[in-house]
């Protein structure tokens, strides 16, 4: 016999079906039946085994209805997915359960200020505890807890005393969104920012900005939105229009075990890419004007 069960984020369905373990009048919480298989469909990101892992279901244990549905509600509350819904048949004494699933969206994860780590070993602890961690999460849920909890535990394991957040923010080198995790209770500044390009240790401009930084607190998102903001168009104007900074690196020396000092040195890795020149511009709808005009309007270089 075939039953259907819907589970969807905010609202939480329970059909009571009859039949779905036995043709007796018994009531749901006091049937139960050996799990024989589960399965799963519409994942795309993640496989069927991590999502049936993320259930708690085990073939061969005893289950009733109740713990069909708290296995569909454990899916929800991990935020990997934004609609739920399954249907079982009962076979041969014991259940088959499918488990129809539409994946949320995900955005990366954003280290702020956690300079005692790379991003990899971050990336390593959290994916030890969630093993389909692939550098993005959801917006929310038990899943994105979980992962701080990954991170809280290798930053307390290391003696650190500090405190974790997480939050969606806007991407600040790109489009989108990021689930950034920064820590509160260290006091980091940045002592100095040298780059991989000679040419800005001679750029009037460039110097000139690095007092907008040097001294700040200690943040990735700092760094990042200095580099876009004020050496970015630095290498522009000059025709390098694939320009390449970053992503910042800390370069420390000494006991890698001893504490962190508090003044960060920084470096940031340039590649400034081809020089472009400009050929030519084409205009298209215009009737009236010719493109000689419009480009002499619009100050464009001539050829």
């Amino acid at each position: 016999m075939l039953c259907y069960f819907r589970s969807c984020v905010g609202t939480l369905l329970f059909l009571s079906l009859t039949g779905g373990f036995s043709a007796s009048a018994q009531s749901p919480d006091a049937v139960n039946a050996p799990l024989r298989e589960v399965h799963v469909d519409g994942e795309k990101i993640l496989t069927e085994a991590q999502v049936v892992a993320i259930t708690g279901l085990v073939p061969g244990a005893q289950i009733g209805r109740d713990d069909l549905q708290a296995a569909a509600d454990k899916l929800v509350q991990s935020g990997l997915f934004a609609k739920v819904s399954y249907n079982f048949q009962t076979k041969l004494a014991s259940v088959i359960v499918t488990f129809h699933v539409e994946e949320s969206p995900r955005i990366p994860v954003y280290f702020d200020n956690i300079p005692w780590f790379a991003d990899s070993e971050l990336g390593d602890v959290i994916r030890a505890k969630l093993p389909f961690f692939n550098g993005t999460l959801p917006e929310a849920g038990a899943t994105v807890d979980q992962a701080a909890e990954a991170v809280k535990e290798l930053l307390s394991s290391h003696g650190l005393q500090v405190s974790l957040e997480h939050a969606v923010i806007a991407n600040p080198i790109g489009e989108g969104n990021v689930q950034a995790f920064r820590i509160e209770g260290a006091a980091l500044q940045i002592a100095k920012l040298e780059f991989g390009d000679p040419a800005l240790l001679t750029s009037k401009p460039a110097q000139q900005h690095l007092s907008e930084i040097i001294g700040k607190p200690y943040s990735r998102m700092t760094i990042d939105l200095f580099l876009s903001e004020a050496i970015r168009p630095i290498y522009l104007q000059q025709g390098c229009l694939r320009v390449k900074l970053g992503p910042p690196e800390l370069r420390l020396t000494g006991d890698p075990n001893q504490k962190l000092p508090s003044q960060i040195p920084v470096y940031v890795p340039v590649v400034p890419g081809k020089i472009y020149h400009w050929k030519e511009v084409h205009w298209a709808g215009n009737s009236l004007v010719s493109e000689f005009t419009m480009s002499r309007h619009k100050q464009f270089p001539m050829p």
